[in-house]
């Protein structure tokens, strides 16, 4: 039955013989004893027919019963003659004809000594045959009430055995418990408990059948069925994982061996025992004493290839190759020896003989063509590793392309991924990368190759491919722990392709979900910056301020610039510049944009914070040495110094300014600067060329204007009041600034008077107070009206 049925139909046909043999005997003797010598040569030919039988020469003995009950139609033993023959085509396996004469022996002998046995064998000959409702019609009879104990218990036993090829197995099982419970199984009991073991290994349920197995070796009484027994008993172990049991079995058979072949397969069980153990030194010990002992060369074959497998596991492959070497050569055509020329391809391949490894897989090609998708696999790793890679890459496609259901395929696709990826070929990477997680989806390995896809997508600017990958990761690995990778640059992909409201979207996703991530705050910074590209200034500077305000966090200085940036956009200067000093100086390390410190500096100058505006100044020079070289930022430091009344150092900057060309408007600032400083120094002869050349040169008009009030003030202090009345009135006339013309127009009103213009004087004044009544010069004017007309009364 099963696995068993060689063993058990084998030892059952000797076992139903014996018992016909000596039901033979008995009958023979009780029928000499009365009829004497008379029947002597009866007795003769029936045994000669016998002798036949017992030696397995079953045509021949058919012929000597036929013969024999053709001479002795009456005799005793034509009962047993007629089974005899029915007896002889069962055991030559011509199973039709058996049927055939054990209907005509039923017919002719219905109730005589032999018919259960008859009975028994048509069940055992339908169940050989398959035929298992036949087989359990006659095995259903015997097995009830009117059946010997001999053949009860076969029938029950066959019954079990039909059911288990139903695949009922609870039933079967049963009934074989049943058997064994019982005052005694007989012969049946070795073959119930090898079943046994053979139903709970189709259940996979090791333990027990290793268990089942033990007992049936324990009980039987026959050394091979003991043996065969045991190796099942240590092949259960082995799949349970029971390592230690697995090898007290398989040494239990390499003790005492019934056969050769019980050895060889007791030995190879002990080799893939340890093997499988991970005790590669132990085989490697113990292997040649068992492989001298062996006889079958399929077996010394196989052992010789573990061996060398376990060398190859402790990363001793010059001694693997050996063996492999070994094995190819002394058995080419056997299983194992072409395996072995494959294995001694990857032991020079582990050795870095890649040249030896290429011409090793032509010889195995040559030798055959089994596991040719493994032989190319091993050529293309050692062609890619030589740095050989087109060649490698051209086996990787042919084992794609030709071996479709191969397990090595999977592998091609997944090293030409690899090997496109070390390129500049980064698009048939994220192909071949895509191509790997379609066809294999289950691999261990699939997250991160599409991970890995989608960003080769990336970088390749394919945004549209790359939102795909990431979008097909979600779906099928959403519990893989690189989706906090995939969320975060899909929301970079998505800023990138400029949808910003994805981008969003999929950042706040990742911010949810991985609240202690790493990368929240580069998640924050970009989400803000998303914000910042739909113009949306005040979301994205809430954004910004969520990220470290450690002044020692990677986002701080990041975060602090687009704040300013934002504020700046939407024209919040006040707030961007301080935001920008804030950044200058917490970070001194931070390097912004010339122009930024340049704007910032400029700022400050205007609004008179003039001492930030020179420290900005200074940053920039350091972060920018060379920016200074066309005289603007000169220009600027003397701005400020003159602000501060610091003329001397103010007038330094000016002509350093001149000195390196500043273009205009700075040029004629920078005249306007030293006439000033000339001015503040009491070199008015100087100061009135300076102030006449910017006057000269001026592209814009408050220059002009605050150049001629200059000359004004030249004029005032050298006495020359109608031309410096004359000057302030250019300004107050010519340009329109609500500053600086009520001051002109005032000094204009006290030059007229000093020039003793005094109607001129009184004009101007009330013209002030006119023009400008709200300016606080309109009420010194009133002042110097009342004055005038006071004196002049």
């Amino acid at each position: 039955m099963l696995n068993s049925e060689g063993i058990l139909l084998k030892s059952v046909k000797s076992f139903l013989v014996f018992v016909t043999f000596m039901s033979i005997l008995i009958l023979a003797g009780s029928f000499a004893f009365s009829q004497g010598e008379n029947n002597k040569n009866e007795l003769e030919e029936f045994d000669f027919a016998n002798g036949l039988f017992s030696r397995g020469m079953y045509d021949m003995a058919v012929k000597g019963y036929q013969d024999f009950l053709k001479k002795y139609p009456r005799s005793v033993y034509t009962e047993l003659a007629d089974y005899r023959i029915a007896e002889c085509y069962f055991l030559d396996g011509k199973y039709d004809e058996a049927l055939e004469k054990l209907d005509v022996f039923l017919e002719q002998h219905p109730r005589g000594d032999l018919a259960e046995e008859a009975g028994l064998r048509k069940g055992q000959i339908y169940y050989l045959k398959g035929d298992y409702k036949s087989a359990e019609s006659f095995f259903s009879v015997l097995a009830g009430k009117s059946g010997t104990g001999e053949t009860e218990e076969a029938a029950r036993y066959y019954i079990a055995g039909i059911h288990f090829k139903r695949g009922e197995y609870t039933t079967s099982r049963k009934m074989l418990e049943e058997i064994l419970s019982g005052p005694g199984a007989g012969e049946y009991t070795a073959f119930a408990y090898m079943n046994l073991g053979d139903i709970y290994s189709e259940q996979k349920d090791y333990a027990k059948a290793a268990g089942a197995y033990a007992k049936a070796a324990d009980v039987s009484d026959d050394k091979a069925l003991a043996d065969r027994a045991a190796l099942r008993a240590g092949k259960a172990y082995y799949q349970e994982g029971d390592h230690s049991e697995a090898e007290v079995f398989y040494r239990k058979v390499i003790e005492d061996p019934a056969d050769p072949g019980a050895f060889d397969r007791a030995a190879l069980g002990l080799l893939s025992t340890l093997y499988r153990d991970e005790k590669y030194n132990s085989v490697i010990k113990v292997s040649p004493d068992l492989v001298s002992r062996m006889e079958g060369k399929d077996a010394v074959a196989q052992a010789l290839f573990i061996q060398g497998s376990c060398y190859f596991r402790e990363n001793r492959f010059s001694e693997a190759g050996k063996i492999y070497g070994e094995v190819s050569v002394k058995y080419p055509d056997s299983e194992f020896g072409k395996k072995s020329k494959l294995n001694e391809c990857w032991a020079l391949y582990r050795q870095g003989k890649f040249e030896k490894c290429i011409l090793s897989v032509k010889a195995y090609t040559d030798m055959t063509k089994d596991s040719l998708d493994e032989a190319l696999y091993v050529k293309a790793r050692a062609l890619a590793d030589s740095g050989r890679k087109d060649d490698a890459l051209a086996v990787y496609r042919e084992i794609a392309e030709k071996f479709r259901d191969s397990g090595f395929r999977k592998e091609a696709i997944y090293e030409t991924g690899w090997l496109y990826s070390g390129s500049d070929r980064s698009a048939e990477a994220a192909d071949y990368y895509r191509m790997f997680v379609d066809e294999y989806p289950g691999d261990r390995r699939s997250p991160a190759i599409l991970l890995r896809a989608a960003q080769e997508n990336f970088k390749l600017k394919r945004y549209g491919a790359a939102k795909k990958d990431y979008a097909d990761f979600l779906s099928n690995f959403g519990d893989s722990p690189l989706k906090e990778n995939v969320l975060y640059q899909l929301g970079r992909t998505c800023f990138e392709e400029g949808d910003y409201d994805k981008s969003i979207e999929f950042y706040g996703k990742f911010a949810r979900e991985f609240p202690g991530s790493e990368a929240k705050g580069s998640a924050m910074y970009w989400t803000g910056m998303a914000h910042q590209k739909k113009q949306e200034w005040d979301k994205a500077i809430k954004v910004y301020s969520t990220l470290s305000p450690d002044i020692k966090g990677e986002f701080y200085s990041r975060g602090l610039e687009a704040i300013a940036y934002c504020c700046f956009q939407k024209g919040d200067y006040g707030e961007a510049a301080e935001k920008y000093y804030a950044l200058m100086t917490t970070d001194k390390d931070f390097k912004l944009p010339d122009g930024v410190y340049l704007w910032v500096a400029d700022y400050y100058l205007n609004k008179d914070r003039n001492e930030r505006s020179l420290e900005v100044l200074k940053m920039l020079l350091d972060k920018y040495p060379d920016s200074g070289a066309n005289g603007e930022i000169s220009y600027m430091f003397a701005e400020n110094y003159g602000r501060l009344g610091d003329w001397n150092t103010a007038g330094g900057y000016f002509q350093e300014a001149l000195d390196k060309q500043v273009p205009s408007p700075f040029l004629e600032r920078s005249l306007l600067g030293l006439g000033r400083a000339y001015l503040a120094a009491g070199d008015y002869k100087k100061a009135m060329g300076y102030l006449e050349e910017a006057l000269d040169t001026h592209t814009d008009n408050i220059t002009g204007a605050f150049t001629r009030f200059e000359l004004g003030n030249v004029y005032s202090k050298t006495g020359n009041f109608g031309e410096a009345a004359k000057q302030y009135m250019m300004v107050a006339i010519l340009y329109e600034d609500e500053d600086l013309c009520p001051k002109a127009l005032f000094q204009a009103g006290i030059a007229f008077d000093k020039a003793g213009m005094r109607e001129k004087s009184l004009d101007v004044f009330r013209e002030l107070k006119e023009k400008y009544p709200d300016n606080v010069l309109a009420k010194k004017a009133n002042e110097e009206i009342r004055r005038i007309e006071g004196e002049t009364q």
